[in-house]
């Protein structure tokens, strides 16, 4: 199956047949409306305002990150899908929002600045006068700026004491153009990562143990049950206590059964939240971000990460046609286009 997403990633890079040259209704094999694959339209752009992530900044600090942001946003204005002669509306937001895992980790105002570029990629309907769209009728792309904690819609379900969540490890999907791009934890969206020239060897992510990973499972689970227990009737407790039975026996036992050696071995987990040998279908290795990854010598508007998420890249590879499917394909094809074409070189050359 990898090897068919790969040939299809590698060969479908032709615009495909139902996108028409002049701004005209197309009726796709699926669906009620007619829709616009070529709507011109132009870049609308909003800024927001600053995050906990910029906490400690000067004012000449904001502007200074802020005008780096400002100088990536540029190179993505400038990808040719963006422009004439296909002029498609994007709409991009602009903001330092999006940083609540800093609170609870506690590295606001520890870690560099953060921030966020939203792109959405619109498709439009052939509704009344048309054309028409909103808000949900799209595709969608991310940029976050030094913030590593936001690129999961998915995870292990785990913090560690420390305040690191933990996550199964990115999995390869395929390329676009050359970018190599990564499944999320429930292989919906796909992100890749743009690294600073000089984290020289420190990885992104660190191995969760077996003993660590369930030990923080457990522990909210016994704490929840204790609390419950002080602030329920007596007559509850042993209904409670089946309950929560159920939650905390398995992984005990697994812990309890475990060696030394298992005990300090990687994690592996599957569907089903427990550990499991690294060889079970659907497993991947528990991991956390590194906390040694940023080098907090250099100034904290330098841009050391950039994690690029899309919402809207066929999984199954390119449709190329000859008539399109349904008129979500449209912003898919645009959002495809748009990883293909972006000048992703010249980003990185504002990363430090």
């Amino acid at each position: 199956m990898r090897t068919r997403l790969l040939m299809v990633v590698a060969l479908g890079l032709a615009v495909p047949a139902w996108c028409p040259a002049q701004d005209v209704p197309v009726r796709p094999r699926e669906g009620e409306f007619t829709c616009y694959p070529n709507h011109p339209g132009t870049w609308k752009r909003g800024v927001g305002v600053d995050g906990p992530g910029m906490k400690g900044l000067t004012p000449a600090q904001l502007r200074l990150f802020r005008s780096k942001m400002d100088s990536v946003a540029a190179v993505v204005r400038a990808t040719a899908v963006f422009n004439p002669p296909v002029g498609f509306v994007a709409n991009a937001w602009q903001d330092y929002c999006c940083t609540p895992q800093c609170k609870q980790s506690g590295t606001c105002g520890k870690r560099p600045a953060h921030g966020r570029l939203w792109l959405n990629l619109n498709y439009f309907l052939g509704v009344g006068r048309g054309p028409v769209t909103d808000g949900e009728l799209r595709a969608e792309a991310e940029l976050y700026f030094n913030d590593p904690d936001r690129i999961w819609n998915g995870d292990a379900g785990v913090v560690l004491p420390d305040g690191r969540k933990t996550l199964r490890q990115p999995e390869p999907w395929g390329k676009i153009g050359g970018l190599t791009l990564y499944h999320n934890q429930e292989r919906g969206d796909l992100y890749a990562f743009f690294t600073s020239p000089r984290s020289g060897n420190r990885p992104l992510w660190l191995p969760v143990s077996n003993e660590q990973y369930l030990e923080a499972l457990l522990r909210p689970r016994e704490e929840a049950l204790a609390n419950d227990l002080k602030t329920l009737p007596a007559s509850f407790h042993e209904k409670l206590k089946q309950g929560y039975a159920l939650m905390i026996d398995p992984p005990r036992a697994q812990l309890r059964g475990m060696s030394a050696a298992e005990r300090a071995a990687p994690a592996w987990v599957g569907s089903g939240g427990l550990p499991v040998p690294a060889n079970t279908a659907d497993a991947r290795p528990v991991v956390v971000f590194n906390p040694d990854y940023f080098d907090m010598s250099l100034p904290r508007t330098d841009i050391q990460l950039i994690v690029l998420r899309l919402e809207g890249i066929p999984l199954e590879g390119r449709k190329p046609g000859p008539q399109l499917q349904y008129c979500s394909d449209v912003s898919n094809e645009r959002l495809w286009q748009f990883v293909e074409q972006m000048n992703w070189q010249a980003m990185a050359r504002w990363m430090n």
